[in-house]
């Protein structure tokens, strides 16, 4: 007990210990922020990717599915899960909560919801976490309205009379 107390009175080599704690705790926030930006990264990207193939699945009706595929394909080779494809009706109504403006199936659909997921490799929360990856995921609704649009001298439509 007396050698224990003797070791916490002495003072020297004190700034070596809190040094070696001090950038034990740097470096471990350092590895966090690394993995924690890199996840908002990825999300973000996966976020774009959610969104064009929404927009292109809306477009093509009765090929969603091929057409979500072919967007994500053409952006990223890196393992994306479409989750889900829900194709429905959306009714673009300030009046509505943004959340209830898309209902699924319906007989004149115009809308398609997408949920993609990704498994996202960690770097250096396997040691805390003892995973290799983790789950990220995004979810969008892309819509399609109907317009019809000419122009004059473009001869689409004539008028005589």
């Amino acid at each position: 007990m007396a050698r224990c107390y003797t070791l916490l009175q002495d003072r020297r080599g004190s700034i070596s210990v809190m040094s070696a704690v001090a950038m034990s705790m740097l470096i471990g926030a350092a590895a966090l922020a690394v993995d924690v930006g890199s996840f908002y990264l990825d999300r973000r990207k996966l976020q774009g990717i959610a969104d064009a193939a929404a927009l292109a699945a809306a477009g093509r009706p009765g090929q969603e599915r091929t057409a979500a595929e072919r967007i994500i394909a053409a952006n990223c080779d890196c393992n994306i899960v479409i989750a889900s494809l829900t194709s429905g009706t959306y009714r673009a109504d300030p009046t509505i909560q943004a959340e209830q403006r898309f209902s699924p199936g319906g007989s004149a659909q115009n809308a398609v919801r997408i949920v993609l997921t990704r498994d996202r490799p960690m770097f250096f929360g396997r040691f805390l976490t003892g995973r290799d990856a983790t789950v990220i995921g995004a979810s969008t609704t892309g819509a399609r309205q109907g317009y019809a649009a000419f122009s004059l001298g473009s001869r689409v439509a004539a008028l005589h009379g």
